[in-house]
């Protein structure tokens, strides 16, 4: 056998047995979801049940499976702040709340991370509890989309007797990726651990590149913020409401959404829906000088709708930060008018997270693109107001 033949062969035994571990690894991680770190999505909550955890986060802990370090500058020890201490306790379900769950609940929550909070000593459902006097069960688990949410409905939440199902939207999340196919590897279990290890080897091994653009200094009214921010939003901000509303990823969305609201009311329960502002929302049309904003698009992916209705990537679009300006709120207005629609308590706390950074405070973490402890402060004020106002019977 020549030499070309037996390093054929040997990359062919490489590459099936990468293949079969891959495998393996998907189907351990499927059976014992429990393994899986925080901030990699299943539908099943991926913490024990009945157990406290205590751990600090740091800058250096912000979206762990965005970190892009060609673009943002090392983080030097000595300024690595700690931004929260966190004790986080699980219910006898495994999601975040005080056990146990009573058999009737105020209200259940369906969201993603930024509602989990895993990051932070108090999400906002914790901060409503403690100023309604009444108990919230949040159902909220990282990278949940509708069908997700849906289930935890029907399994968790209808159980206990909701008096209201608060639903978190972040469109630029949630309105894309229902239709895809199924594939043979699950990207949300087996790609997020190949990046965490790696990203634990980087930790240790700072990458330095003429790149780097975060913190982006940006002029607001009043004074001028490092902005990190926005390394997984700004391909949605590349399509308009009216795009969106064609959409068949709208479609899917909308039925879904309805579906939920269907079954909530069906067992006499509300439905409010909570929209999640992100730094993009809150920050650009902020910008004094919008040039500042230009080196944000680095590594974008702009989107287009294709001749069968669906939202796919568009290499060969011109985006400019003009256009994400004129974007940046297109999903809330399109969810906006479903829920004024179908008589959904509308909850936005945009204005409010906006009013903070006016008057000289940061409601986002740092490098991160969730709310900080300030920014679900107000989204708890916010849904506080809108609950008290709101007639449900």
């Amino acid at each position: 056998m020549g030499r070309f033949c037996r390093l054929l062969l040997a990359f062919t035994y490489i590459l099936s047995g990468s293949f079969v571990g891959l495998l393996v690894l998907e189907g351990i991680l499927r059976c014992n979801p429990t393994l899986l770190q925080r901030g990699i999505a299943l539908i099943s909550p991926i913490d024990h049940p009945l157990t406290t955890q205590t751990y600090d986060v740091r800058y250096s802990d912000a979206d762990v499976f965005y970190w892009r370090p060609d673009l943002i500058k090392p983080i030097a020890a000595a300024e690595d702040q700690v931004e929260a201490h966190v004790v986080y306790e699980t219910d006898e379900f495994g999601f975040r709340n005080q056990a146990p769950i009573p058999p009737a609940v105020e209200a259940i929550v369906l969201g993603r991370s930024i509602s989990l909070a895993a990051h932070l000593a108090y999400p906002w459902t914790n901060l409503l509890e403690s100023r309604m006097n009444r108990r919230f069960f949040n159902l909220s688990q990282p990278g949940s989309g509708i069908k997700e949410k849906a289930t935890f409905l029907r399994r968790f939440g209808l159980p206990h007797h909701p008096h209201w199902v608060i639903i978190e939207v972040t469109p630029s999340l949630d309105f894309l990726g229902e239709h895809t196919v199924p594939a043979l590897f699950d990207q949300r279990m087996v790609v997020p651990v190949l990046q965490q290890l790696a990203r634990s080897w980087i930790a240790n091994q700072p990458v330095v590149t003429d790149n780097a653009i975060y913190p982006l200094p940006v002029a607001l009214p009043g004074r001028t913020v490092g902005l990190t921010c926005c390394l997984h939003y700004l391909d949605f901000f590349s399509l308009d409401e009216e795009t969106l509303r064609k959409s068949r990823d709208w479609a899917i969305y909308r039925r879904t959404l309805l579906e939920i609201v269907d079954e909530a009311r069906s067992n006499d329960a509300c439905v409010a829906l909570l929209y999640v502002p992100t730094k993009p929302d809150v920050y650009f049309p902020l910008a004094s000088h919008v040039e500042q904003l230009a080196p944000t698009l680095t590594g974008y992916s702009p989107l287009r709708l294709n001749a069968d209705g669906w939202i796919e990537a568009d290499p060969a679009h011109a985006l400019t930060v003009n256009i994400i300006r004129q974007n940046a709120l297109a999903g809330r207005d399109l969810i906006e008018s479903l829920a004024l629609e179908n008589d959904l308590l509308w909850i936005d706390p945009n204005d409010a997270l906006v009013q903070s950074v006016l008057d000289g405070q940061d409601p986002f973490m740092v490098y991160d693109s969730h709310w900080n402890q300030l920014g679900h402060q107000i989204v708890a004020e916010t849904v506080y107001e809108s609950l008290i106002k709101a007639t449900c019977p």
